[in-house]
């Protein structure tokens, strides 16, 4: 019941952002390791740091797209 109401049409577009979520604490995880080890290069953090933008805009298009599938339906 749980997973037929997470995968319908109304929350598809979330799971993008979920495995995008997840890849950037993967990889700030091994920014911190591999820093440590003193192989740190300032464009790999620079890049991972950025990432949450890159989300936060992914979640507000699929709002949008969201919001814009319901007014087609409604007309």
């Amino acid at each position: 019941m749980f997973w037929n109401k997470f995968f319908s049409l109304k929350w598809r577009w979330l799971l993008p952002l979920l495995a995008i979520n997840f890849l950037y604490f993967y990889m700030q995880a091994s920014v911190i390791y591999e820093c440590e080890r003193g192989g740190c290069q300032p464009w790999y953090i620079t890049y991972w740091s950025i990432l949450p933008f890159f989300t936060l805009i992914g979640y507000i298009l699929g709002k949008l797209t969201v919001g814009l599938k319901k007014k087609i339906k409604k007309k």
